[in-house]
């Protein structure tokens, strides 16, 4: 392959130690922690609005529409439902804001949420730990092998 110009060793040696400064320091962070710091960096602005107020009655007519009865109320369940793609299955979505949740239960600052997710293990292992601390209630009734007098 002749270019006109002799590529020296040198050269070689020169460009491989360019590309090997371009090399991430650290492994790429995953693109959803950006969403999951905007929507986090949003609800930190408005809080936790009681009855009455605009963004509270915003967010749930929008948390009626849901429709879904197995879904707890949670600003960032409703702003995840709002803002993922048409078809992300409830299952992400739930996850997604389970660990927002988790995070703002902690007090964490905007500018730290990534970090602290990372921390724990990521978004799932957030999922997870807020799940641990809010178990869903068992339905009372009576039992199978129970039998009525």
């Amino acid at each position: 392959m002749a270019t006109g110009d002799e590529i020296t060793l040198d050269t070689v040696k020169t460009r491989l130690e360019k590309a090997k400064a371009k090399y991430p320091k650290r492994p790429p962070i995953d693109p959803i922690y950006e969403y999951l710091e905007a929507l986090y960096r949003l609800h930190r602005r408005f809080g936790e609005p009681g009855k009455g107020h605009p963004i509270f009655e915003f967010f749930n007519s929008k948390y009626k529409r849901l429709g879904h009865r197995g879904i707890l109320y949670s600003y960032f369940r409703v702003m995840v439902d709002m803002t993922v793609p048409e078809g992300t299955r409830d299952q992400y979505k739930s996850l997604y804001a389970n660990a927002l949740q988790y995070a703002f239960h902690r007090g964490i600052q905007s500018k730290k949420v990534v970090k602290f997710m990372l921390d724990k293990g990521g978004y799932k292992a957030c999922d997870r730990l807020y799940r641990k601390a809010h178990p869903k209630r068992k339905k009372r009734g009576i039992a199978k092998n129970h039998k009525q007098a």
